[in-house]
């Protein structure tokens, strides 16, 4: 009986140290990302290459990652080799004509040719019927929005249903990750729908997807951002949302009027810093404004970190006016001491 409890013990250990070392390698790879991203923004190139190689030693590289890292090394480093391993696991994922990786396949015959030996040669991971699934969860959802876009009773049943279809697909094969389903911005958006569209019923995307945040097979930054939505839109849905936040990442931090960009930053920053750090995102809010304003003033077109979420208020006159009063309020605010808002032109 000794004996037994003895080797419960060492295998309790051996599993707790196992867990430890894999969320250490998942917060070094989203450690490498940031710094990566940093460096592109600050046009630090070569260097962006090497954390990206470091990132993706630590971890399953995200294909938005991969294609980033894909533009880098053949666009900016003529690092076909290094560009050549991206475009390899991007395609065992995903099913995009391999036209997309290039510009021209005139003038660029020879990259052409060794992508497309790449797509004739190699076997996609992902699992069809998982893939359908998903599409069919998404096309159901599109459609009672395109039919019953008013009705809010039909909305929640069609986003209940498929909730729980998920829910099953998630015991069928596990889990759904980009292996397995393909690349998250193209191949799973029924997952990524129904995760937002159920936070208006006050449904916690948490309840899916977390553990897979934690274990590294679902986006961090992903999941901050539709988890962001979830608490600040639908959980606190108060006037002061933009100031008091949870991960900072949603449009009442980062939004553009005609040219003008405008920051909120949280009160609560320290906390939001330590709500990222807890799902093991090092991106801090000062790093996350500098791909902002990376992103807003268009420094390169291959490359966009941030999400800027443009608001219309009818003719252009109309924009100017909303983007000049805002930024009259914001002058005086900094009149007084408070720069928790400010703005930014091209």
């Amino acid at each position: 009986m000794k004996h037994n409890f003895t080797s419960i013990a060492i295998l309790v250990v051996s599993l707790s140290l196992e867990t430890a070392v894999s969320q250490n390698k998942i917060e070094k790879y989203y450690e490498f990302i940031n710094r990566a991203e940093l460096a592109i923004c600050n046009e630090k190139y070569e260097d962006a290459g090497m954390f990206y190689q470091k990132a993706f030693a630590e971890h399953t590289p995200f294909c938005i990652d991969l294609r980033r890292a894909y533009n880098l090394n053949y666009k900016y480093l003529n690092n076909i080799d290094e560009a050549l391993k991206c475009a390899y696991i991007i395609i065992q994922r995903d099913s995009t004509d391999i036209e997309v990786y290039v510009w021209d396949t005139v003038k660029e015959a020879v990259m052409y040719a060794r992508l497309k030996a790449l797509a004739d040669t190699t076997k996609m991971t992902v699992i069809p019927e998982l893939q359908a699934a998903l599409n069919d969860i998404l096309e159901d959802d599109q459609t009672v929005r395109r039919q019953h876009s008013g009705n809010a009773d039909k909305l929640r049943e069609v986003d209940s249903v498929n909730s729980i279809k998920i829910k099953l697909l998630y015991q069928k094969y596990g889990s759904i990750n980009e292996t397995n389903a393909g690349d998250f911005y193209q191949n799973q958006g029924g997952l990524r729908m129904n995760l937002l569209h159920n936070g208006y019923w006050l449904n916690d995307p948490k309840e899916i997807v977390y553990q897979d945040v934690m274990n590294g097979s679902f986006d961090a930054r992903e999941y901050a951002y539709l988890e962001d939505r979830f608490k600040t839109e639908q959980l606190d849905p108060s006037e002061n949302k933009p100031y008091k936040a949870y991960y900072a990442r949603t449009v009442y931090h980062a939004m553009v009027i005609h040219n003008v960009l405008f920051l909120v930053e949280p009160d609560n920053l320290e906390e939001v810093n330590d709500n990222l750090k807890s799902i093991y995102i090092s991106e801090t809010w000062e790093d996350y404004k500098t791909k902002i304003l990376h992103a807003f003033y268009n420094k390169s077109p291959h490359f966009k970190f941030a999400m800027l979420q443009r608001f219309y208020f009818g003719e252009e006159e109309d924009d100017i006016q909303a983007a000049d009063e805002m930024k009259a309020e914001i002058d005086e605010e900094h009149k007084a001491g408070n720069y928790k808002r400010t703005y930014y032109e091209k």
